[in-house]
């Protein structure tokens, strides 16, 4: 009973990377066909972990906002990080350790990592009416895509400054 188990946790982490790496190095999702025969196993064997490839993606996404939510606990958790780190830094940090995905998967508006990333910075500050938070946290969601569309035009403790600057109107860059 055990191996069963491993063998399926297994498969269904081997889905999550293909579909990871197929993400990142051009930035779609290949068909469950396609997916099933680079991995050699049947339709049915997906179909037992998941029931779509936007479930997949979906699953990825939530994977990789758990590890952000987790880098920004122990972030916060260091007082000296918020003496001398911007406070979204971690968020850049995050982003680097897997650039070819990030660059690739939607950070659009309507995505689940957008929306968990929006939710998570809307925990950074908070906002006199709707009107200024929808604006800043579509602003910030937006910055972080235009730094990673810009093959890090300055590095994370500069983009860090300026989305502080932003987001927490520090006025400091």
């Amino acid at each position: 009973m055990a191996k069963t188990y491993r063998c399926s946790t297994k498969t269904r982490q081997r889905i999550l990377q293909a579909v990871h790496d197929a993400l990142a190095q051009d930035g779609t999702l290949p068909s469950i066909k396609e997916l099933c025969a680079q991995l050699s196993i049947t339709r049915g064997t997906f179909y037992l972990h998941f029931s779509s490839m936007m479930e997949v993606r979906q699953t990825l996404e939530e994977d990789r906002l758990r590890e952000l939510e987790s880098a920004l606990r122990a972030f916060h958790e260091d007082p000296l990080n918020e003496r001398l780190l911007p406070r979204t830094f971690p968020y850049f940090e995050w982003l680097k350790r897997d650039l070819p995905f990030y660059r690739r998967c939607s950070l659009n508006d309507d995505s689940a990592l957008a929306t968990g990333l929006r939710s998570l910075l809307e925990q950074e500050r908070t906002f006199a009416n709707e009107a200024e938070r929808s604006f800043l946290l579509y602003g910030a969601t937006g910055y972080l895509r235009c730094w990673l569309a810009c093959k890090e035009r300055c590095g994370a403790y500069e983009a860090a400054r300026e989305l502080d600057a932003l987001l927490l109107g520090s006025g400091q860059k």
